[in-house]
């Protein structure tokens, strides 16, 4: 089925992954949300190559919460990839990690990335970040024609 509104979660620890989903459940979004573990895997869903060749006609997805630190390859990586492809440079990137390192957000900022969000410790905290960041950019924000 095709989506109008999804969530991509790049994010490879389960436990993460486990409570990224149940915060934007709590939170009220309803919005599909699609896991891609590990940073190869990405850029082969987003070269549409590998496993991901038949995908052709889905669209991309809607948001792409994307973590930093991936095995394979990295989310500056995949962050840097995705900006320089027209077709997939208009995609909103939020960076969502545990890192608030300085040197990592510039470096985010200056591959394209659209927000950096440090993960929170509490589920609360999680919940209300995580609804906030989906109201924006799936109910308010407008997107490119085309993305």
């Amino acid at each position: 089925m095709i989506h109008e509104r999804n969530i991509l979660l790049v994010e490879d620890e389960e436990d993460d992954i486990i409570l990224i989903r149940r915060a934007l459940r709590k939170g009220g979004v309803d919005a599909p949300i699609d896991v891609i573990r590990d940073g190869n895997d990405a850029m082969d869903f987003f070269g549409r190559e590998g496993k991901y060749e038949s995908l052709q006609p889905v669209p991309f997805p809607t948001i792409i919460l994307l973590d930093l630190k991936l095995p394979g390859r990295t989310g500056f990586e995949i962050l840097e990839y995705l900006k320089r492809h027209d077709k997939l440079a208009l995609l909103p990137v939020i960076v969502f990690t545990n890192s608030a390192h300085d040197n990592d957000i510039r470096k985010a900022y200056a591959l394209g990335a659209n927000s950096y969000l440090k993960k929170p410790y509490t589920m609360a905290a999680t919940t209300e970040l995580l609804r906030a960041v989906s109201h924006y950019w799936l109910e308010c924000n407008q997107r490119p024609p085309g993305a």
